[in-house]
């Protein structure tokens, strides 16, 4: 049982098809196509995601990689992040393992 106010995971939706405004002119991609390039991004609680390089990586996020295309940004993830549990649901059930496992 988790305790009122624990957060487990918070998860944010953005469009990330539509550049932002000020960023029109910076959608170029790799090889000069005009493919967005992406990196990986994790944060604290040891999640990833993929971030458009020409965005402004939001707080608590750091990039992990270099640029590169999407696929391989998503590749990437999918070798690095076995358990996508965050970080503190991780600790609680270390600390209070269930009795139904």
């Amino acid at each position: 049982m988790i305790d009122q106010g624990t957060t487990i995971c918070c998860i944010e939706v953005i469009d990330m098809t539509k550049p932002a405004p000020s960023q029109q002119s910076a959608n170029s991609g790799l090889n000069g196509t005009m493919e967005p390039i992406w990196r990986v991004v994790r944060n604290h609680q040891g999640c990833y995601s993929v971030w458009r390089c020409d965005r402004s990586i939001p707080a608590g996020w750091a990039a992990i990689s270099e640029a590169q295309d999407r696929p391989s940004c998503l590749a990437a993830i999918d070798q690095i992040w076995r358990d996508p549990r965050p970080e503190n649901l991780k600790h609680h059930q270390r600390q209070f393992p269930s009795p139904h496992r």
